[in-house]
């Protein structure tokens, strides 16, 4: 356990007291492979050939109501699944040993961060499906083949510049899914890398990214607590980089989408979960620095003090990669985290 005297600083006042628990923990353990996704595509194609009528529902839907259906099913099986069994753990103080920190964040906090996930859930996310879906499906110089492909709502012909292709029940290579999802998130990975940087700037931070950093010990619903043009950058990050996965490949399956939209709520609910699980491979695979690199950057305990030539001081808190590939490129990996390691 690792006990935490930095305060929740931006934490209104009136609202509860930290809840003490658990005990400190460095790694864990878990494996997702080709194999995995290899046996998951062959149930699928099992399941499509012992009921056609699937593949005639599917066809039957709307370009954006497929792609919105893909965003919510990843959300509500990888966001709100593990979420609630993070809360369970949180509420009846399971697992103390795996907990990183000794400590909940406030009550009211929880609970604002809950409405929040809750309300885009209902409202943002359906209504942001179809701007996302103009984006990846834009055609750049290709006029003649986007009309023709536009005339026919049924054509299994990829779109856009991301070739994302919806309307097909024909499943991609396990390989296939497993290169297009490990590109797309290096790309997040650069993407995320620079504009946290930047959001970590002081007018950027104090205006934007603060209400995020109000988590300075974290649970799983912080992970998309965050004001709504750190939300557009987020959006940006997300789908640009599995965007360009399709681009390269000249086709990007929609089963292959799910999988990554899939991972990347996985990752990004375990980096804020407060608990290094033995089963994460996010602790396990020394890519990722998982839930401990992300809570030093949380807690404040990764936070240096730098002094910039022009004599102002600077608040680095480190950490600031999904992946710790362009924190050790860029020499902004919390000391404090390199230390853990060790």
């Amino acid at each position: 356990m690792r006990t935490n005297d930095a305060s929740n600083e931006c934490v209104a006042k009136g609202e509860d007291d930290d809840v003490v628990l658990g005990e400190k923990v460095k790694t864990g353990a878990f494996s997702f492979s080709i194999p995995t996704l290899r046996r998951l595509l062959t149930r699928l194609r099992s399941l499509i050939r012992r009921f056609p009528i699937l593949e005639k529902i599917f066809m039957r839907y709307p370009r954006i109501l497929k792609f919105a259906a893909i965003n919510v099913l990843a959300h509500l099986i990888c966001f709100w699944g593990p979420n609630i069994f993070l809360h369970i753990c949180y509420r009846f103080s399971l697992f103390k040993r795996y907990k990183i920190q000794d400590r909940l964040p406030p009550a009211l906090l929880v609970r604002k961060a809950l409405v929040d996930n809750i309300l885009n859930d209902l409202l943002l996310m359906p209504l942001l499906s179809a701007p996302i879906l103009k984006l990846l499906d834009y055609s750049f110089g290709e006029k003649e083949k986007k009309k023709v492909v536009e005339e026919d709502e049924r054509s299994e012909e990829p779109k856009g510049w991301a070739r994302l292709r919806l309307n097909t029940v024909r499943l991609p290579s396990a390989f296939r899914v497993f290169w297009q999802v490990a590109v797309a998130y290096l790309g997040y990975d650069t993407m995320f890398y620079w504009s946290h940087r930047l959001l970590h700037q002081k007018a950027f931070y104090m205006k934007i990214h603060k209400q995020h950093h109000r988590f300075s010990s974290t649970i799983g619903v912080a992970s998309s607590y965050q004001h709504p043009i750190e939300g557009a950058v987020q959006l940006l990050n997300w789908y640009i980089p599995i965007g360009f996965a399709g681009y390269i490949a000249g086709d990007l399956h929609w089963f292959t989408l799910f999988v990554y939209n899939c991972f990347r709520w996985l990752e990004t609910v375990d980096a804020h979960s407060g608990y290094a699980f033995p089963w994460s491979p996010f602790n396990l695979i020394p890519l990722f620095g998982g839930a401990v690199m992300h809570d030093f950057h949380h807690s404040g305990e990764g936070l240096q003090m730098i002094k910039l030539p022009d004599g102002s001081i600077y608040a680095d808190f480190g950490n600031y990669g999904a992946t710790i590939i362009w924190d050790w490129l860029m020499g902004t990996m919390s000391p404090a985290f390199v230390k853990s390691r060790k």
